[in-house]
């Protein structure tokens, strides 16, 4: 593990490049809210023998990376651009410099790094060859709450100095949740493997959101609704089918805003494509693969 400090409050940030050995490109791959890359070393073993090397890095405030409170469960963040922003020095100091000029750059992100990149490729049109969205957070899955309710109560609480408290209903990682009915995988192997990681690693736990974290993400997530949406690239949305945290109508909103771009819906899936079981699993992989070497 490798580390960096952002130029933002000089946060170490921790990052990682699985290199291809003949390389043809190289990929930007951005995990999701309270992740770390290390998860998806199997995913990223089968790009480098599709010839692309991956560079991946932890967003701040989880996984490896620095963390921001002294109640290091707490997943916060100042600013949603912050994660943006430490992206976009990873890119480009990073990522780009000693690539061929043949090779081509590829973006690929889960959950909330789907609304990272995307933000990411807005900023810089063209960066990127080709997207890939995997169960993007470009809208959250509320339940019967209104977003606007949450916008609004979690915008009440920063108001009240209370943006650094946990949002309401969450606390610290509960180890005792029941594999039945997650809703981040059907692959009772996997979900049992990242809980004895996380035993093991207990430095890399993460338990829920904060109210500022809330409030910034509803923001951005508006932000989304409310302007075009371009980054010049060969774009793939791989949308679960029966998502329960993320919203699929908000990604079918946003996927409409952008040219060269496909959707790809994955019936009866849940939140974590690439971390499914092998069915789903391995549907997800085959279609970033035939997108990347087209």
């Amino acid at each position: 593990m490798n580390y960096f400090l952002s130029p933002l409050n000089s946060v170490k940030i921790a990052y990682d490049v699985f290199p291809a050995v003949k390389e043809k490109g190289r990929i930007l791959f951005l995990t999701g809210r309270a992740e770390y890359y290390l998860k998806y070393r199997h995913f990223f073993n089968i790009l480098n023998e599709k010839g692309v090397s991956v560079y991946a890095m932890d967003h701040r405030g989880q996984g490896g990376s620095g963390r921001l409170l002294k109640e290091h469960q707490k997943g916060h963040v100042e600013k949603f651009d912050d994660f943006v922003e430490d992206a976009d020095f990873f890119l480009k100091n990073l990522v780009i410099p000693g690539s061929a000029p043949s090779s081509e750059l590829i973006s690929i992100s889960h959950s909330m790094g789907g609304a990272v990149s995307l933000l990411l490729g807005m900023k810089n049109p063209g960066i990127f060859k080709k997207m890939i969205f995997c169960s993007p957070m470009w809208g959250i899955n509320f339940g019967k709450i209104p977003e606007c309710v949450i916008y609004r109560l979690s915008q009440l609480f920063c108001y009240l100095g209370a943006g650094e408290r946990y949002a309401l209903g969450k606390g610290d990682f509960n180890f005792d949740h029941p594999f039945e009915n997650n809703g981040l995988t059907h692959d009772p192997e996997k979900f049992g493997e990242q809980r004895s990681f996380l035993k093991e690693n207990p430095e890399f736990l993460l338990g829920g959101p904060t109210n500022r974290w809330a409030f910034e993400s509803v923001k951005m997530i508006r932000k989304l609704k409310s302007i075009p949406v371009n980054t010049g690239s060969d774009v793939l949305l791989i949308q679960a089918g029966a998502d329960p945290v993320v919203s699929s109508f908000h990604q079918n909103s946003i996927i409409q805003k952008m040219d060269r771009s496909t959707k790809i819906t994955i019936e009866n899936s849940w939140h974590e494509l690439l971390f499914e079981e092998k069915t789903i699993y391995s549907q997800a992989v085959d279609h970033i693969v035939k997108f990347v070497e087209s």
